[in-house]
């Protein structure tokens, strides 16, 4: 998917009520190609952000921004980020160790969206 404008985010939201949950945006995100402005707009919904009236910077760009993707990196969680050893490929790893050890690895091509992935798996081992 390419990028919107304002009024054409304004059209596709109308009349959309159902929210995907967390594992149907990780599903999403896993056969993502590239960054996509609507996986982005699922991504702001599920954390509770709010459109602006006039879509202004909405969303923020999780899919294609690593600033913006770490930005979903649940709060006590430490992030590493790197390449795999021929630097073909991004690795992301999210840790937490209290009150539980919990980590996440991936590894993929397109590093926001990675990010992303793990982010909301450990959004999900939150709960």
């Amino acid at each position: 998917m390419g990028y919107w404008t304002s009024s054409e985010y304004k059209t596709a939201l109308q009349g959309v009520a159902k929210q995907m949950t967390n594992d149907e945006l990780i599903s999403a995100l896993e056969k993502a190609t590239g960054p996509d402005r609507w996986i982005d707009n699922e991504i702001a919904k599920l954390i509770g952000l709010e459109m602006p009236s006039d879509c202004a910077g909405w969303p923020a760009e999780f899919t294609h921004s690593i600033d913006a993707a770490l930005t979903l990196v649940p709060e006590g969680w430490s992030y590493n980020i790197g390449k795999n050893e021929i630097g073909t490929n991004a690795q992301v790893v999210l840790g937490r160790s209290h009150p539980t050890n919990s980590n996440v690895f991936l590894e993929g091509t397109h590093i926001a969206i990675v990010i992303c992935i793990a982010a909301l798996k450990a959004r999900g081992a939150r709960r």
